[in-house]
């Protein structure tokens, strides 16, 4: 006898095989159907795990809002026909698929972002730094750390400072500086050191280090930089 989770995964592909004919039936062939599902599954997993919905609820709740992408992404795409329909569904299906942090992304055949490492700045805006950033204020709140009484924390920053002024809010200073700084948040480009310090926060994607931050309290670092003056 087949196992329940066995007969679930039975059905979820006969649905999803079954979107897919229907769509066939009216000669256009669609890759974002396991979009709608992904947001239906999010949304119920969501209701249930964190708002403590019953499952029948949430399971109408996600129908409803994978329903409600559907018509969002119709009215533009249903416009199209063939190949360009296509693609764009499938463009909204890799969408659907990256995670909300990730900022870059290759494809298997080119290497991945592994690969991409070694020949591109992935991250040359530091997009990166506002989920260090948040990543930051969680790890200093778990350990019940709160700013010096007559100063703000300051943290050097190797990469774009906008971001982690913004997020990190008025509590923090940044700086390129690191003489005397509480922490330094670094990009994982070329140009940033790797720093003899504890680590506290690892942005990482696929196997590869977006950005790092670091407590640097008491220690004498002379540079941020790999090398001098770049």
């Amino acid at each position: 006898h087949a196992q329940p989770k066995d007969a679930v995964a039975r059905y979820v592909i006969s649905f999803i095989a079954l979107s897919a004919y229907l769509l066939l039936l009216t000669g256009e062939i669609s890759f974002g159907q396991q979009a709608f599902f992904a947001i239906g599954a999010y949304a119920a997993g969501i209701a249930t795990a964190l708002w403590g919905w019953p499952l029948a609820a949430a399971l109408v709740f996600g129908a409803g809002l994978a329903a409600a992408a559907a018509v969002l992404v119709g009215v533009p795409t249903l416009r199209l026909h063939g190949l360009y329909f296509a693609v764009a569904t499938l463009a909204f299906a890799e969408m659907v698929r990256l995670h909300p942090y990730e900022y870059t992304d290759f494809n298997l055949l080119s290497g991945g972002v592994v690969r991409a490492r070694d020949r591109y700045m992935l991250d040359y805006w530091g997009l990166s730094f506002k989920q260090a950033s948040k990543a930051l204020l969680a790890k200093l709140a778990e350990r019940h750390e709160s700013k010096p009484d007559n100063r703000r924390w300051k943290i050097a920053v190797c990469g774009p400072h906008r971001s982690p002024q913004v997020e990190l809010g008025p509590d923090f200073e940044t700086t390129w500086d690191p003489a005397g700084a509480d922490f330094a948040m670094m990009l994982g480009e070329f140009y940033c050191a790797i720093l003899d310090a504890p680590l506290l926060v690892e942005v990482v994607r696929d196997g590869v280090t977006y950005a790092r931050v670091y407590d640097v309290r008491g220690r004498s670092l002379p540079s941020l930089l790999t090398q001098p003056g770049l």
